[in-house]
């Protein structure tokens, strides 16, 4: 299935009119590594017995840590030395950052990539490590790869990050603190700029790099405050995606403008929520990547992933994006200037463009391939190696 995936994808003329900037790290080499030390808490062998997992599908019981990929062994004496980690508090929740150093990292011309993981059990075990690792691998000379991973401290009365116990953090689950959906609280209210601040310049630029449930949370990145008491009502924007993102737009701004250091965007499959995330997200692209050719947003969904294929339509309505599908039934929407993507894949069966209410037939604008299409079926997670390959292909203009 990786390989047929792969022969699709490898087909797609990912095209972003054309070279998009790389971003700048303005500090050296040794001024990121030094203030990297200074605002985490190293990662000791023993501390593996207050490290706790999560089960994806069950109840937020902790059970023992349990490690698949040896790039993220963090209590391994023989942990990859391009692998460096630590543990930073923000908003009183435990953050694992982590970062890619097989070459001297950052450099003049890095480009920095920020990953958000998408499900429950973290970098250590989730199905876009190796992918992610993968692409790096390849373009390690003038990338970094800076990973966002999501703990908890494991009840109330645990607090010291320093000694206390953690637990990868569930989703969509009740917890000792109350219910967490999708987002990703020490996030909220300016806490990702916080999380930055304490390992990059403000002028640095990024890419975001996001799996999943990771989609939610990235939002906020491009967070918009509301202006003179301004209530949207999201369900009015299923009813006229276009006119809503307009009203969007006048009525709210930008709550920080370094959002405008974002130079791109590449979801896989995103579980997009449907009201603010996902409007703070498509004003961004309207108000700031329509508009720059040297910036990108691509994004991609099955039409039977149904938490996923909604919001990607509401997406391709809303920003007017034109579609043509090739003869593997992937329905590639652009804007015009071919720097916003979105890849709708068909089912291989009938009737192929439908799911939960949406047809896409009736809903988008896209141009049917011919009657001989050869459909592929796939899964949110077999998908993903496949799907770098189109990030791979997307050309960078160097600066």
């Amino acid at each position: 299935m990786f390989l047929r995936f792969l022969i699709f994808v490898l087909v797609l003329n990912c095209n972003t009119n054309k070279e998009q900037t790389n971003s700048i790290a303005i500090q050296n080499n040794s001024d990121f590594k030094s203030k990297f030390n200074q605002n985490t808490v190293p990662i000791k062998l023993e501390d593996q017995k207050r490290f706790h997992d999560c089960i994806e599908y069950g109840a937020p019981t902790p059970i023992p840590f349990y490690v698949q990929h040896k790039e993220f062994d963090y209590f391994n004496s023989t942990r990859p030395k391009f692998m460096d980690y630590g543990l930073v508090e923000i908003k009183n929740w435990p953050i694992l950052v982590s970062y890619y150093k097989e070459n001297d990292l950052p450099t003049e011309k890095q480009k920095v990539i920020l990953a958000f993981r998408g499900d429950t059990s973290g970098f250590h075990k989730s199905i876009s490590t190796q992918p992610f690792l993968g692409y790096i691998r390849k373009h390690s000379k003038n990338k970094m790869l800076f990973f966002l991973d999501e703990f908890m401290y494991l009840n109330d009365k645990d607090k010291d990050i320093k000694k206390d116990r953690i637990q990868a953090l569930c989703h969509t689950k009740t917890l000792w603190m109350g219910y967490i959906g999708r987002e990703w609280p020490p996030l909220q209210q300016s806490g990702n700029w916080e999380l930055i601040d304490k390992f990059f310049p403000k002028e640095q630029k990024f890419i975001l790099f996001t799996y999943s449930n990771g989609s939610v949370p990235r939002s906020e990145f491009v967070h918009r405050t509301n202006q003179n008491g301004y209530a949207p009502n999201f369900k009015e924007g299923f009813e006229n995606p276009e006119k809503f993102l307009v009203e969007y737009l006048e009525k709210t701004k930008l709550t920080n403008e370094r959002s405008k250091n974002i130079d791109g965007f590449f979801d896989i499959e995103g579980n997009f929520n449907r009201e603010k995330p996902m409007w703070d997200t498509l004003a961004f692209l309207k108000e700031v990547v329509d508009k720059d050719s040297k910036k990108f947003f691509y994004s991609n969904a099955r039409v039977d992933k149904p938490d996923a294929f909604p919001g990607q339509v509401l997406m391709i309505r809303a920003l007017g994006l034109k579609g043509i599908e090739d003869e593997y039934g992937v329905i590639r929407y652009k804007n015009e200037l071919g720097n916003i993507i979105i890849d709708i894949i068909t089912t291989s069966y009938p009737p192929h463009y439908v799911n939960v209410g949406f047809d896409l037939r009736v809903a988008t604008k896209f141009q049917k391939a011919s009657d001989k299409v050869s459909r592929k079926s796939l899964d949110h997670f077999s998908m993903v190696a496949g799907v770098v390959r189109v990030f791979e292909e997307i050309k960078w203009k160097e600066e």
